[in-house]
């Protein structure tokens, strides 16, 4: 039986990493483990309350996991999330806006908007501090939404209104994330105008690498993003600058799935001092716990030789 520390760490990477085919299977595999650990995990550990991003991660995983096993018919969890609706109608909206990520994780993405559009007008006959966080989190789901729409426009009316509400009432984390789903959203403006556009030739080639990595590829996969590091260098965009990180992370990992521990290692260090660097505090929590097993590896390979 898995230990449930061991189990809610790989869930957490791969909700990060948004690594959905191993966060399925996991669920799948440690179903019944799933259950019996969910209630503890409800419960944020104290030494995690004053980072803003391990919360979001914390809380982003339960969350998620709520959501896939009601879908798949086992709305238990999730209810247990929801408890007394009836005490404040703000916990009915949030269970609203679950089933809203759900439609979109599910690619039901014009079902989430009307559903995002029904509790915005709910929101805004409501005040308290729950009511602005999702007030925020809606604006910036339906401006995802309209985006893999390709509805452009109102992708950027709804993000901006995310980040104008996280302005308002300080979410760092929040501010952070629309300000960057803003330049994605001009960048694929650009990319209408211009195919040729820096930060979409960067996301497609770090897309089909991640691809080529997923099916035992590796080697395949740092040929493209060799390429593409020095590729990165005639941009000269800042904020495709920032991606080096997540290629070098990537690099580490086909190197450590290669058993070229010494090179995974290297690798990876580069990809979370740029992660610290872009205070990148997601980045750096992958990219700290895969040199904890890459070090491992790396020392237990040198001892045998």
């Amino acid at each position: 039986m898995i230990d449930a520390n061991e189990l809610f760490y790989n869930l957490r990477i791969a909700f990060v990493d948004e690594d959905d085919e191993l966060f399925v299977q996991l669920c799948n595999q440690y179903k019944a483990e799933i259950f019996n650990y969910f209630k503890n995990w409800t419960t944020i550990p104290a030494s995690l309350r004053d980072d803003e991003d391990q919360r979001n991660i914390w809380g982003g995983t339960v969350i998620k996991l709520a959501q896939y096993f009601k879908a798949t018919g086992h709305p238990e969890l999730l209810n247990s999330l929801i408890g007394n609706k009836k005490a404040n109608p703000a916990v009915q909206v949030q269970n609203s806006y679950i089933e809203a990520q759900g439609l979109y994780d599910n690619g039901k993405f014009e079902d989430s908007i009307s559903l995002l559009l029904q509790i915005l007008s709910e929101l805004a006959t409501m005040r308290g501090p729950l009511v602005d966080e999702l007030t925020a989190k809606a604006n910036g789901l339906a401006g995802s939404n309209y985006m893999k729409l390709r509805q452009i426009d109102k992708a950027n009316e709804y993000t901006k209104r995310a980040l104008d509400k996280c302005r308002q009432i300080g979410d760092k984390a929040g501010i952070t994330v629309y300000e960057q789903n803003l330049q994605l959203i001009e960048a694929y403006s650009a990319y209408q105008k211009d195919k040729n556009a820096p930060l979409i030739i960067v996301r497609d080639e770090i897309v089909k690498a991640q691809k080529l990595s997923d099916k035992g590829s590796y080697n395949k996969s740092n040929a493209i993003l060799n390429n593409l590091l020095g590729d990165i260098i005639t941009f000269s965009d800042p904020f495709v600058d920032k991606y080096q990180s997540k290629i070098y992370g990537l690099i580490g990992l086909n190197y450590y799935r290669l058993d070229n521990f010494k090179l995974a290692e290297e690798c990876t260090t580069l990809a979370l001092q740029m992660a610290r660097n872009n205070k990148d505090r997601a980045g750096c929590f992958i990219y700290e716990e895969n040199l904890k097993v890459i070090k491992k590896a790396n020392s237990k390979a040198t001892s045998i030789n």
